[in-house]
C-alpha cells in the first residue's frame, strides 16, 4: 500500500511537472511569435532595400555619365585652347 501511494504521489509530480513545461513552451512559442520577423515579413523588407538600393544605383549611374561628359567637353575646350 504504502509503495502504492508513493508511487502515485511522485506520478503526479511527474504530471504536474509535465503540465508546468507544456504551459512554458507554449508561452515561449508566443514570445517568439511576436518578437521575431516572419518569412514574409523579411520578403517585404527585402522588396524595400532592393527598391531603395536600385534608386540609388540609378543615380550613381546618372552621376557617373555626367562626369564622363563633364569630362570629355573639358577635353574639347583644352584642345581648342591650345
Amino acid at each position: 500500500m504504502k509503495s502504492e501511494k508513493t508511487l502515485e504521489g511522485k506520478v503526479s509530480l511527474v504530471l504536474e511537472a509535465v503540465i508546468s513545461l507544456q504551459g512554458q513552451v507554449s508561452g515561449m512559442q508566443a514570445d517568439l511569435k511576436s518578437n521575431y520577423a516572419t518569412k514574409n515579413d523579411l520578403e517585404e523588407m527585402k522588396e524595400e532595400i532592393l527598391t531603395e538600393v536600385r534608386a540609388i544605383g540609378r543615380a550613381v549611374d546618372k552621376d557617373a555619365l555626367a562626369v564622363i561628359n563633364h569630362e570629355r567637353r573639358i577635353v574639347r575646350m583644352e584642345r581648342q585652347l591650345a
